[in-house]
């Protein structure tokens, strides 16, 4: 089975903290310079979880206008999206190396120090944990179908 994955979070600098770091402005979210198109990636399955930004009427209209057919899931659902945990230890390695990170003033050096950091941790991602995350996909699609779309251990 081949596939690619993809994925958007967002990263608080501190516990209960709503204010986080934005590196490009909502009206510039579909500039080429901000998105990375992978254009030599054909799907023949496109999956989204339920997130409203997923479901939201120009999306839909977009996706339909490119023949994109999308298997939807729980919005969030580490079943059947791996990269939820690939997030999930990208925060508690940003916690763990850089707790200061939440105490910096938004300048254009903080904000260089917050990128930084970002790939730092992005980099101690164990390739291990992505490995069998990808290796585990058989056994959670069996998970979940065995649950009839109900929770499962993963």
């Amino acid at each position: 089975m081949e596939g690619a994955y993809s994925d958007e979070s967002s990263v608080q600098t501190a516990p209960d903290t709503p204010n986080g770091w934005v590196f490009r402005t909502p009206e510039h979210k579909y500039d080429k310079e901000v998105i990375n198109i992978q254009a030599h990636v054909k799907a023949e399955i496109t999956m989204m979880d339920n997130a409203k930004i997923h479901t939201a009427a120009k999306t839909k209209e977009w996706l339909e206008r490119h023949g994109i057919w999308v298997q939807e899931h729980p919005p969030h659902s580490p079943d059947l999206n791996p990269i939820e945990h690939v997030w999930k230890k990208m925060k508690e390695i940003l916690r763990r190396d850089f707790p200061g990170l939440h105490l910096l003033k938004d300048t254009e050096a903080n904000r260089a120090k917050v990128a930084d950091a970002l790939r730092a941790a992005w980099e101690r991602v164990p390739q291990d944990l992505i490995d069998r995350l990808i290796d585990s996909m058989p056994r959670r699609l069996q998970a979940v179908r065995k649950a009839k779309g109900w929770y499962t251990k993963y």
